[in-house]
C-alpha cells in the first residue's frame, strides 16, 4: 500500500530496528548480508524464525515497494541512519535523524528515601538495575551481566540487584547478591519511581538504536552502564552521565559498575550530568519540534509539485 498511499500524500518512515533493511531478522548483529540484499541466511532460527530461507525475496520486495514510495526516512540515532543510508531497500531516499524523546516532567529525580520506603527497598543497598522488556533475552546481554556481577569487588551485602520486566532472571550465578524482580510494569510512573531510586542502571545490549530505557534512567538521575556500541554511545557520556565499557567485555562492565557506585558524594556530579543530558537534548519537546518543522518542510514542498 506504500506506494498508493505515498502518491496522496506525504510520507514518513520512522526506523525503529533494522528489519526494513533485511529478509528477516531485526537485529542482526555482527552478520552484514543484508547490505548485499540478504540470501542465504546464516541464521535462520533468530527472530522472526524462518523454515524456508525467503530472505533474498523478501528484501527484493521491500526494496520494490520502497523504491516506488515517495518517503522521507527518519532514524532516530545516527548510527542507525549510518546503516540505512548503506542499505540498498532504502538506495537514493531522503534520509533525517530526529531523536527519540521522552517526558522530562515524569521522568525525573524523586526523593529516593521516600521512594526506598515505598518500594521496600533498604536504604543501606546500592542497587544495580537492570531492565528489559524479556529480561533473559541474550540480545539484552544478561549473560555479560551475570558475568560481571561475579566480578564485583564490592561488598556483596550492600548489593541489590532489581529486575524490571518479563522472564525469569536467573539467580544462579550472582555470587551473593540478592535479586529482587519486579517483572514487567506498564504503569510509566512506577518505572519512572523504579528508575530513580536505583544507583546505577546497567544495560548490556548487544545492539540498540537509540533506547528509550537508557533515556528514561537518565532523565531521573541515574546513571547508566552500557557497551560502547551502537546508539546507546549517542547518549551516555562516558564517565560523565555513565560508563562506556568495551563491546562483550565483562570485566569492563564490571569495572563500569564499580565506577559509578564508588563514585564521589554518592555520584552527585553524574546523576546531575545525567538529568541535564535528557533535558537539553532529548526531551519530549525537542523531538515534536523536529517531527512539525520536517512535515511542514514536507507539506509546504507537497503544495509546490
Amino acid at each position: 500500500m506504500l506506494p498508493q498511499i505515498s502518491l496522496k500524500k506525504p510520507l514518513v518512515w520512522t526506523i525503529h530496528d533494522m528489519w526494513p533493511l533485511t529478509g528477516h531478522c531485526y537485529n542482526p548483529l555482527d552478520c552484514e548480508c543484508w547490505r548485499e540484499g540478504c540470501g542465504k541466511c546464516p541464521d535462520m532460527k533468530s527472530y522472526i524464525r524462518l523454515l524456508v530461507d525467503t530472505t533474498g525475496f523478501m528484501v527484493s520486495i521491500k526494496r520494490r515497494v520502497v523504491q516506488k514510495s515517495r518517503m522521507t526516512v527518519v532514524c532516530p540515532s545516527i548510527w542507525m541512519k549510518g546503516l540505512v543510508e548503506a542499505s540498498p531497500v532504502f538506495s537514493g531516499k531522503d534520509i533525517r535523524c530526529i531523536p527519540n524523546g521522552i517526558d522530562t516532567d515524569l521522568f525525573r529525580p524523586f526523593d529516593r528515601s521516600a521512594l526506598r520506603l515505598r518500594w521496600g527497598i533498604p536504604e543501606s543497598k546500592q542497587v544495580i538495575l537492570f531492565v528489559a522488556s524479556q529480561v533473559d533475552d541474550p540480545r539484552k546481554g544478561y549473560s555479560y551481566f551475570l558475568e560481571a556481577l561475579s566480578r564485583l569487588t564490592l561488598p556483596k551485602q550492600q548489593l541489590l540487584v532489581l529486575t524490571m520486566g518479563s522472564g525469569k532472571f536467573p539467580a544462579e550465578g550472582l555470587s551473593g547478591i540478592p535479586v529482587k524482580s519486579l517483572g514487567f510494569l506498564s504503569d510509566e510512573l512506577r518505572m519512572a519511581e523504579v528508575y530513580a531510586l536505583a544507583d546505577v542502571l546497567v544495560m548490556p545490549s548487544l545492539q540498540e538504536n537509540l533506547p528509550n530505557i537508557v533515556l528514561e534512567s537518565l532523565a531521573c538521575g541515574t546513571p547508566v552502564v552500557c557497551f560502547d556500541n551502537s546508539g546507546q554511545k549517542e547518549i551516555v557520556k562516558h564517565r560523565e552521565n555513565g560508563y562506556l565499557a568495551s563491546l562483550n567485555d565483562a570485566a569492563d562492565l564490571a569495572s563500569g559498575i564499580a565506577f559509578v557506585l564508588k563514585s564521589p558524594y554518592g555520584g552527585h556530579h553524574l546523576r546531575e550530568t545525567a538529568r541535564k543530558t535528557v533535558v537539553d537534548g532529548f526531551s519530549l519537546n525537542n523531538m515534536v519540534e523536529a517531527h512539525v518543522k520536517l512535515y511542514s518542510e514536507l507539506c509546504d514542498h507537497w503544495k509546490g509539485i
